[in-house]
């Protein structure tokens, strides 16, 4: 339990020292949130997929993707239910999600209903959408796929669908959308953005610990319970 305990308090206070350095300095908060954003080439691939998230940025991306050749199809995924919708449709009052928001968007810049896919279920998390994808495109003999999301959650996605890609021979690029108001250049227009940096990489920080807590409970000294990782 020693060992479990350790690393809990090695994540803490290396989230709290990010998080001093994030309110005592500002050329540091902008170098780590240069770190979140994912440059790389972009090259025709497969199809665009669209992560969740509660802004047209990501797809507004995808649809300029399409339009530039690099993709055929563009996949929508579709989230949890927003509250009170349950209510709304017992009214018989209709409330677009935010999948059907996108597809609207989509369908009113020109892009033809069988170009959109929406992706069966409903996914709850970034990693949920990364199965999700991998399970859809395995399926469909996909060999590329490009991903459209948000300039700040571009790194996560890059690590998560490097991690359930991994071994499927499927290359997967991230393309961070210019649609968005993140500019790690200038984050003193939006002090929200400084939140936003703050919980991203209190994400990774989880992601990683999460990843080494289960790659280190392969080892023997896990089955005695010293340390179990969270699932």
């Amino acid at each position: 339990m020693r060992t479990g305990r350790f690393i809990l308090i090695l994540i803490i206070l290396l989230i709290s020292a990010c998080s001093l350095f994030f309110i005592f300095s500002r050329p540091v908060l902008k170098h780590l949130a240069s770190g979140l954003v994912v440059n790389q080439p972009i090259i025709k691939s497969d199809v665009v997929i669209v992560l969740g998230g509660n802004s047209p940025s990501r797809i507004l991306e995808a649809i300029d993707i399409l339009n530039a050749g690099l993709a055929t199809n563009i996949i929508i995924t579709r989230g949890a239910k927003p509250e009170g919708s349950e209510y709304l449709s017992s009214r018989n009052i209709s409330y677009p999600e935010e999948a059907d928001r996108n597809i609207l968007v989509a369908e009113k810049l020109g892009i033809i209903e069988k170009d959109i896919i929406l992706l069966p279920g409903r996914v709850y998390s970034t990693k949920e959408e990364a199965e999700a994808i991998k399970d859809f495109a395995l399926k469909n003999g996909y060999d590329s796929l490009i991903i459209a999301t948000s300039k700040s959650h571009s790194r996560r996605a890059e690590l998560i669908f490097k991690k359930i890609f991994k071994y499927s021979g499927i290359n997967v690029l991230i393309k961070p959308s210019k649609y968005g108001s993140f500019n790690p250049n200038n984050l003193d227009i939006n002090k929200n953005h400084w939140k936003e940096v703050v919980l991203e990489y209190q994400k990774i920080f989880y992601f990683i610990q999460v990843k080494f807590s289960r790659l280190y409970c392969l080892r023997p000294w896990c089955r005695i319970g010293i340390l179990q990782p969270k699932h």
